[in-house]
């Protein structure tokens, strides 16, 4: 989803990309938190960060 908004030249928010089976939903939730820490909703515009 991320590439086809790129070459169609269309903006979106921002994904995020959680691995299902890697880690709890507690460490899921610290990484959100984290990334929300460092990074302003503008930056994530066309962004897309696996956590």
């Amino acid at each position: 989803m991320h590439r086809e908004y790129l070459v169609k030249g269309v903006n979106h928010c921002g994904i995020l990309v959680l691995p299902d089976q890697r880690c709890t939903i507690g460490e899921k939730i610290r990484r959100v938190a984290g990334l929300l820490s460092r990074v302003t909703a503008e930056e994530m515009v066309n962004r897309m960060e696996y956590l």
